[in-house]
């Protein structure tokens, strides 16, 4: 991302990148969520989907899947069915490879967030549903207490939800009210708050250096990361070359080149009028018992949608929390 593109940020420029809500056209944009729970759905997706990957290839001395899922989220994703739904899932699934970072600044575009759900204990909605919570205070200033709990999130033995208490807008003279919920906070509001955190009003998009220097092993860093787990999967490559051939197909998105022979043949189907679901299971069916990167849910209705095949694999917290 380059500061001529940051500077388009919301403007009327038809080669900006830069949307107020980035969607897959952009790169490094993975998905894109339409409703906000979907985006925590996603989630826990991810999550599934790690796990499901560490129990089909780790092996004993090679770990080529451990990752963990963050996911930073605002009040209106807890508000919307669809995220609070998956968060059950996940909770009941043990996925201790999540991370939920919660802005909690009880502000929405309407005023503040009880003008839709007051008076609820979301910190202990997500312990009911099998959840680790940690919650901080002063979040819009104590980094260090927000940098331990991503710390112990690693640890734990549940999906973690970390409630950080914020205030929106921190510094600017319109700071914990809905005025600073996207819209500008104009010139003069913009000079105060540089002046107050002992920055030079007079420039712009320019950071003091020692936010480099703060920064400036990341990429290295990553890039070491990046070639450790390479070398990994390379060793583990020449021990089983047909799992990690496997691994790297699914890794990238990509079906078996054969794949399409277990499709049954056209002979093979009913010639009478026969159910959508029912017809989905005659396809679907073979394909997940003869090839392992096919996971199938069924909402508790297996029998109903037809989707039972020999070898078939419950995934569970017995199984996920490996």
């Amino acid at each position: 991302m380059t500061t001529e593109q940051l500077k388009s940020y919301h403007s009327s420029r038809y080669d900006s990148i830069c949307p107020g809500h980035p969607e897959i056209e952009n790169e490094g944009v993975e998905v894109t969520t339409g409703p906000l729970g979907q985006g925590v759905a996603n989630a826990v997706g991810l999550a599934m989907a790690t796990k499901n990957l560490a129990a089909t290839y780790n092996r004993d001395g090679y770990t080529v899947v451990d990752n963990m899922t963050w996911c930073m989220i605002g009040d209106a994703c807890l508000q919307e069915g669809v995220g609070l739904e998956a968060v059950s899932l996940a909770g009941h699934w043990k996925l201790n490879n999540l991370c939920i970072i919660y802005d909690n600044n009880n502000i929405t575009c309407d005023g503040t967030a009880d003008v839709a759900n007051a008076g609820e204990d979301m910190n202990e909605k997500m312990k009911a549903t099998g959840w680790n919570v940690v919650d901080i205070l002063d979040g819009h200033s104590n980094v260090s207490s927000i940098v331990h709990a991503l710390l112990n999130a690693r640890s734990s033995d549940k999906p973690t939800f970390i409630n950080i208490r914020t205030v929106i807008g921190f510094g600017s003279g319109k700071a914990g009210t809905p005025a600073t919920h996207g819209a500008a906070l104009g010139l003069d509001d913009i000079v105060n708050i540089k002046k107050s955190f002992g920055l030079n009003p007079d420039e712009h998009y320019v950071l003091p250096s020692a936010m480099y220097s703060f920064f400036e092993d990341v990429a290295p860093r990553g890039k070491q990361l990046e070639a450790d787990w390479s070398a990994t999967v390379s060793d583990y490559e020449k021990k089983y070359p047909e799992l990690a051939a496997e691994f790297k197909l699914r890794v990238a998105g990509k079906m078996p080149a054969d794949w399409t022979k277990y499709i049954p043949q056209k002979g093979e189907f009913p010639s009478e009028p026969t159910a959508t679901r029912k017809s989905a299971g005659l396809v679907g069916n073979p394909l997940g018992e003869s090839m392992g990167n096919f996971l199938v849910g069924t909402a508790d209705l297996t029998p109903s949608c037809n989707v039972a095949y020999q070898k078939k694999v419950d995934f569970q917290s017995v199984r996920a929390n490996l």
